[in-house]
């Protein structure tokens, strides 16, 4: 029985707590940075998520602002990077190529252990998302 406490006590705890993850976001042609969006870091059971800034950069949060997340290996992707519509019942526009906003396709992972940077670059929108993503 003391063992199975000590089991449930892990389980609610964690393992090794949060630890502070950061990072950049920038564009594969250029080198600017992405300053719209969210860098989600997601694995079973748990996500964590960051807001770009103005530099492109982020700090990922769990449970509360800037806590950080768990240690383990996350698939990684981008929400949110669109530039809003001028006009009434018009989609956004897409900043970044469609594959950068899913963790299936994104093909981004990251080994969290210890403090981690974690830098991202991503490729601009190509002119067939746009055209699709406009519904022209």
């Amino acid at each position: 029985m003391k063992y199975f406490t000590l089991l449930i006590l892990l389980l609610f705890v964690g393992c090794g707590g949060q630890v502070g993850v950061t990072g950049k976001v920038t564009f594969k042609e250029d080198g600017k940075p992405l300053t719209k969006g969210t860098v989600v870091f997601t694995k079973p059971l748990f996500m964590a998520g960051g807001v770009l800034n103005e530099n492109g950069e982020y700090t990922l949060s769990s449970y509360k602002p800037g806590d950080g997340t768990q240690k383990g290996e996350y698939q990684v992707y981008i929400t949110g990077a669109e530039e809003p519509s001028d006009k009434e019942g018009e989609m956004p526009k897409p900043l970044i190529n469609e594959k950068f906003t899913s963790p299936e396709t994104s093909g981004l992972k990251c080994t969290v252990s210890g403090a981690t940077t974690f830098d991202i670059t991503v490729e601009k929108v190509n002119s067939e998302q746009r055209t699709v993503n406009s519904g022209k």
